[in-house]
C-alpha cells in the first residue's frame, strides 16, 4: 500500500504532535527517488530532518494495509527520535518510563502500552 500525498500528510500532522517533535526538527512529506533512469522509480516518504542537516527519509509503501504502513512509519519515526534525543521515550506511556508502541489492534493503528495493552491503548489517527 502506497499512500497518496493527501493521506501522507494527515499521517505526518498527526505524528508531529504525537511525537512532540522538537522545535529544531521538522517532519514533511517528500519523494524518494532512488537514482535510475526509470521516471516512475519515485516513492513517497517521510522526511525527518534537524538544524544539523542530520536527515533521514523513511520510505512509506510496500505494506499490506494503509494501517500497516503507518505503524512501520510510526516505529521507525519514534526510532530516530529516541536516537537523537538520548532515548527519551515518545510518545511516553502514561505512568510508565517507557514509550508507546505502535501496533495495530483489529483492523486499526493505535499506540499501546508495551507491558500491559488493556492499561492503555489510543488510536494513531
Amino acid at each position: 500500500m502506497i499512500p497518496d500525498g493527501n493521506l501522507l500528510g494527515r499521517w505526518l500532522d498527526a505524528l508531529s504532535s504525537q511525537l512532540e517533535l522538537p522545535p529544531e526538527v521538522t517532519l514533511k512529506a517528500g519523494t524518494w527517488e532512488n537514482g535510475s533512469d526509470f521516471p516512475d522509480e519515485r516513492y513517497p516518504c517521510a522526511i525527518l530532518a534537524d538544524s544539523s542537516d542530520q536527515t533521514v527519509c523513511v520510505f512509506v509503501g510496500g505494506d499490506p494495509t494503509a494501517e500497516d504502513a503507518l505503524v512501520r512509519l510510526a516505529g521507525e519515526l519514534q526510532d530516530d527520535l529516541a536516537m537523537r534525543s538520548w532515548g527519551t521515550p515518545v510518545p511516553q506511556c502514561p505512568g510508565h518510563p517507557h514509550p508507546l508502541r505502535p501496533t495495530t489492534v483489529q483492523g486499526a493503528a493505535v499506540w499501546t502500552c508495551p507491558q500491559d495493552p488493556e492499561r492503555h491503548t489510543h488510536p494513531i489517527l
